[in-house]
């Protein structure tokens, strides 16, 4: 179920829109640029 749910939300939402999904599940807070939300999502995870 949770497969074929992404399937169909990354073909109909775009990769800016999947990105920001990401985001706010992941924390909730604004999509900041991958560069300074690579090595912050490293020390979060941490």
């Amino acid at each position: 179920m949770t497969t074929a749910w992404v399937a169909s939300g990354e073909s109909t939402m775009s990769p800016a829109a999947t990105v920001r999904m990401a985001a706010r599940n992941s924390a909730g807070w604004t999509p900041l640029p991958r560069k300074p939300l690579t090595p912050a999502r490293r020390a979060r995870v941490m």
